[in-house]
């Protein structure tokens, strides 16, 4: 997952199966970002699965982290939630 990994795992040998137990977890940077883009993940609609709404706007996500407090803040201005 290009969003929380590669993980290493010493002594994992190709074929092997793994029960990883994470005990922590930290950020590397203050920042991130995700997006929305039409027609495009698990739930947008194509020619064969119209959906009942339009697709999605062409938009992009930056979070700020705070490490201090281990959260990340969305700034969405038009947000009826604040």
């Amino acid at each position: 997952n290009p969003q929380t990994g590669p993980f290493f795992i010493e002594g994992a040998e190709p074929g092997d199966t793994l029960v990883v137990r994470i005990d922590r977890i930290g950020l590397n940077r203050d920042w991130g970002w995700g997006a929305s883009i039409p027609y495009f993940g698990a739930l947008a609609p194509e020619y064969k699965t119209a959906m009942v709404t339009d697709p999605v706007p062409d938009r992009l996500f930056i979070w700020r982290f705070d490490r201090s407090r281990m959260v990340g803040v969305l700034d969405l201005p038009n947000s009826k939630i604040g």
